[in-house]
C-alpha cells in the first residue's frame, strides 16, 4: 500500500484532467486513524516518558534563578582591626553584635545593606562598604550575585572597571563564572526551544478525545521540574553546583528526543505516507490493535486525499510567507495569541517569584506554589471536558486572576495569612489559565504552521517572563501596587479578546484547512 501511494504521489501533474475536482474527507480524518490505532495507550506512555524529561528540564531552567541569582541579605563588613575575619552575617556573640550595632545603621530590625557609620566622623555620616559586603548564606547559601557583587549600584560602579578587566583574561576567577553561566543559558535556551517541540508532539501523538489531558500532563512535569530545581537548590546551597546539577539534566533530557517518533500529523501534513504508516502501524502493534481495527480507515483517508496531494504545486517558503500575510484570519489569531501568551506569562512569573519573597521560607513557598500549580492544570482539565470547553474555562480562570492581582495589594500590608493566601490562590487560578492558553495555541492553527505559531507564541511570552521581574526591579515600592492594577487590566483584555477566537474543543488536529494556492483558511 505505501509503495502505491508513492508512486501515485509521483504522478505529474500534466496526466490529471484540469478540470478533476479537488474533493476532501468528511468521514474519515486522521484523528480516527490515532483513535482506532490506540489514542492512549503503551505506545503513547513510551513517548511520553521521554517527552516528559524535557518538559520536567524548562522547570528547571525557568526556577534556577530564583535561587541560583537570589539576593541574599547583606550588610558592610567590619573593618579588620575592629574585627578580624568578619564573614558571618549573624553576630557569633554579644562583642561582635555590639560592633555591628555600633557601625551598622538599622531600619526596622534589618541592617543597612550598602552603607556604614564613618567612624572618623564625629556627625556619624554614612559612607559605602570600605571593606567589602557579608551575605547571609543561611536560605540560599553561595549565590551568583554574591559572586560577582550584583548589589550596592555605586559599590559596583566603582569596581566596574576592575570586573571588566577581570571578565576579559580567561584565567580569572569570573570569567569561569560567567562561562559556566553562558553554557547554561545555552541549554536552557535549547531547553525552551524543545519543550515547544515536545509539547506540540505530545498533543499530535494522540487524539482528540486525550488532547487536553496529554497537554496537562505536559504542564505537571514543568511542576515536577519546579520541586527537583527546589530540592537541589536546598540540598546543595551553592550556584555552581546547582548550575551544574541543572545543566547535566538537560543535557540527558535532550539526548533523550533521539528515542521519540516523529507525529503522524507533522508527516500527514508533509505526504510522507510511507512513514507515517510505518509509525501507525507500531503504533497499533504496541497498543495490541490489529491491522483490521485500523488499516481500512487509513485506507479510506489516503483514498480521499490522493487527488489533491497530485494537483498542488509545491510551495516556496516565500509563498508561503506571502499566503500567510494576505491571510487575515490566521494573522489576526497570531497576534491575538501572542498578546494571551505574553500576558499569562508575565502574570504567571510576577505571582510565582513573589512567593519566593514572602515572609516564609522560599523553599517552602515555591513547594506549596508548585502543588497549588498542579491543582491548577488538573482542575483546568475537569474545566476543558465540560460544556466550558477551552474559551469559557479560560475566560473563567483568567478573570479570577484578575481579581486575584487586584486583592494582593490591597490586602498584603494588614494581614499575614492574606498575602499567604491570596497569591497562592492566584497561581491557581494563572496556572489553569495558563494550560489552557498554550494547549489552544497548540488546536488554533494547521500542522503546516502549528510547531512555528507556538514557537513565536513561546518567544513572546518570554518577553513576558522577562518584562515582569524587570518592572518590579526597576520601580519603586511605592509604586508597586499599580503593576498590579496593570496587570490585572491585561489579564481582562486578554479574557475579551478570546471571545473572537472560536472554540477547539474535540475538534481533530488535521481538519484544520491547510494553506494551498486557492484556498483560505
Amino acid at each position: 500500500m505505501a509503495a502505491l501511494v508513492d508512486n501515485l504521489c509521483n504522478v505529474e501533474q500534466k496526466s490529471i484532467p484540469q478540470s478533476l475536482p479537488v474533493t476532501t474527507s468528511t468521514t474519515t480524518s486522521l484523528d480516527d486513524v490515532i483513535h482506532q490505532c490506540g489514542g492512549f495507550g503503551r505506545f503513547q506512555l513510551r513517548q511520553y516518558c521521554f517527552l516528559s524529561l524535557i518538559q520536567i528540564t524548562a522547570g528547571l531552567a525557568a526556577f534556577y534563578y530564583v535561587y541560583g541569582a537570589a539576593e541574599p541579605d547583606h550588610r558592610c563588613r567590619l573593618a579588620p582591626s575592629l574585627w578580624p575575619n568578619d564573614d558571618t552575617y549573624t553576630p557569633i556573640n554579644r562583642t561582635h553584635a555590639f560592633f555591628l550595632q555600633l557601625y551598622i545603621p538599622a531600619k526596622e530590625g534589618k541592617w543597612d545593606q550598602c552603607n556604614l557609620f564613618d567612624s572618623l566622623n564625629m556627625n556619624k555620616s554614612l559612607i559605602e562598604c570600605p571593606n567589602g559586603l557579608v551575605f547571609d548564606r543561611t536560605i540560599y547559601g553561595f549565590t551568583f550575585t554574591e559572586a560577582i557583587g550584583l548589589v550596592c549600584r555605586n559599590k559596583f560602579e566603582r569596581y566596574k572597571r576592575s570586573y571588566y578587566f577581570q571578565i576579559s583574561h580567561s584565567n580569572t576567577d569570573i570569567s569561569y563564572r560567567f562561562g559556566i553561566l553562558l553554557i547554561n543559558q545555552f541549554t536552557a535556551g535549547l531547553t525552551h526551544l524543545t519543550s515547544t517541540i515536545a509539547f506540540v508532539t505530545m498533543i499530535e501523538l494522540t487524539s482528540s478525545k486525550h488532547r487536553s489531558f496529554i497537554g496537562n500532563l505536559a504542564f505537571l512535569s514543568f511542576v515536577f521540574g519546579e520541586i527537583l530545581i527546589t530540592l537541589f537548590a536546598y540540598i546543595v546551597r551553592n550556584w555552581q553546583n546547582l548550575l551544574w546539577a541543572n545543566t547535566i539534566f538537560i543535557g540527558i533530557a535532550l539526548l533523550s528526543t533521539f528515542f521519540t517518533d516523529e507525529s503522524p500529523l507533522y508527516l500527514y501534513s508533509k505526504k510522507q505516507y510511507t512513514r507515517l504508516e510505518k509509525t501507525l502501524r507500531r503504533m497499533a502493534k504496541i497498543n495490541g490493535r490489529q491491522d483490521i481495527d485500523w488499516y481500512p480507515a487509513f485506507q479510506e483517508l489516503l483514498n480521499t486525499q490522493l487527488f489533491p496531494i497530485v494537483i498542488k504545486k509545491q510551495l516556496t517558503f516565500t509563498q508561503k510567507a506571502k499566503q500567510l500575510i494576505s491571510h487575515p484570519t490566521t494573522i489576526k489569531r497570531i497576534l491575538i495569541t501572542g498578546f494571551i501568551a505574553f500576558t499569562e506569562t508575565l502574570l504567571y512569573y510576577k505571582i510565582s517569584y513573589g512567593l519566593a519573597t514572602m515572609k516564609i521560607s522560599p523553599y517552602i513557598g515555591i513547594l506549596i506554589g508548585a502543588i497549588v500549580e498542579a491543582l491548577g492544570y488538573i482542575t483546568a482539565t475537569v474545566f476543558m471536558s465540560t460544556r466550558f470547553g477551552r474559551k469559557y474555562s479560560f475566560i473563567l480562570f483568567t478573570g479570577s486572576t484578575s481579581v486575584c492581582i487586584l486583592i494582593i495589594p490591597l490586602i498584603i500590608k494588614h494581614s499575614t495569612l492574606a498575602t499567604v493566601i491570596m497569591p497562592q490562590t492566584g497561581k491557581f487560578v494563572i496556572s489553569a489559565a495558563n494550560s489552557i492558553t498554550w494547549i489552544s495555541i497548540a488546536e488554533l492553527f494547521p500542522t503546516s504552521i502549528r510547531s512555528s505559531t507556538n514557537g513565536l507564541a513561546v518567544a513572546v511570552s518570554r518577553l513576558g517572563a522577562i518584562t515582569s521581574p524587570i518592572i518590579d526591579a526597576s520601580i519603586h515600592k511605592q509604586y508597586l501596587p499599580v503593576t498590579f492594577y496593570v496587570c490585572a487590566a491585561l489579564a481582562l483584555i486578554s479574557a475579551l479578546l478570546s471571545l473572537t477566537l472560536p472554540e477547539t474543543k474535540d475538534k481533530p488536529l488535521d481538519d484544520i484547512m491547510e494553506f494551498t494556492n486557492d484556498t483560505h483558511v
